[in-house]
């Protein structure tokens, strides 16, 4: 293998406004269908002979037969996570056969009612096997209706850099991921197998097949995705509460895993501006309070 592929982990991702499934990836269009990982084999809680009503839904566009209505569940999920503050931490994870790590890379993003301000902390860690690597270990962002401002830093001393021409969502875009759990759903046949008692968390699912594997984007380098199989937990609002892919592939001939597992919570109180705010503004020449100061 010849030079270590440079991926940009956040910086370049994020001041392009994308949101997508994690950086360095791919969509892979080769292959036109994968093969189904088998499925949980206890019944869901109820049974629908063909031809009757479904019933009420469990959740917005999630009856007992499963996702019926993809767009209505991922409008619903960002409508209600539109409403509050919280909390998104997504996780990728590349293992060799023998379980050896690869590569994981790891989102944690605190963002404020309405996507008004938010913090976005990327990390990543880098091995010699997996020649990918981010442009910096630890890439911070914070965003609050001004300036984006940026911190990289675990290869030496902190860097910070300062975007003002940005999408007006911020950097990051939509981090309450809609699109994503929209195309992942319309791809997925799925199936209702198990119903959770409360006011928050109502429905787990599991997708029986998955009918195109450009919605899983594969890694770069990697080939060959298959044996997919994802998990959904829906609360009774529409938030999807927490989402799991796995599936393997081919790395240089050999199989390895592949793990996306994401998760939302509300969260109580502001999104305060990180410690390094004003260090970044001086870097970037920019001085004196913005549009993010606290209580803004």
């Amino acid at each position: 293998m010849g030079a270590r592929v440079r991926a940009a982990l956040c910086l370049v991702v994020l001041l392009a406004g994308c949101n997508g499934g994690g950086t360095g990836d791919r969509a892979v269009t080769t292959t036109p269908t994968v093969t189904p990982a088998p499925i949980p084999t206890s019944p869901p809680t109820e049974t629908v002979t063909p031809g009757e009503p479904t019933g009420p839904e469990l959740a917005p566009g999630v009856t007992v037969r499963g996702v019926e209505d993809p767009f209505a569940l991922a409008g619903a999920h960002r409508q209600a996570l539109s409403e509050r503050s919280f909390r998104l931490v997504r996780t990728l994870t590349v293992t060799g056969a023998d379980g050896t790590l690869l590569r994981r890379t790891t989102r944690r993003a605190t963002v404020a009612a309405g996507a008004s301000r938010y913090r976005v902390v990327d990390t990543a860690v880098d091995t010699d096997t997996y020649p990918v690597s981010a442009v910096a270990p630890r890439i911070e962002v914070w965003w609050a209706g001004g300036p984006a401002l940026f911190r990289l830093s675990g290869d030496g001393e902190p860097r910070y850099r300062r975007a003002a021409d940005v999408p007006p969502t911020g950097p990051a875009g939509d981090l309450t991921l809609r699109d994503r759990i929209a195309g992942l759903l319309s791809a997925a046949d799925t199936a209702v197998v198990g119903r959770e008692p409360g006011e928050t968390v109502g429905v787990v699912l599991v997708a029986e097949a998955v009918r195109n594997d450009a919605v899983l984007r594969v890694p770069v380098l990697l080939e060959r995705p298959r044996n997919v199989s994802m998990s959904l937990t829906v609360g009774v609002d529409g938030v999807v509460r927490e989402y799991r892919i796995a599936y393997d592939a081919t790395f240089e001939g050999e199989r390895v895993r592949v793990v996306r597992r994401v998760r939302f919570a509300f969260v109580e109180g502001p999104v305060e501006p990180p410690a390094w705010r004003d260090r970044a503004l001086n870097a970037s020449g920019v001085a004196g309070p913005g549009p993010d100061t606290p209580g803004s």
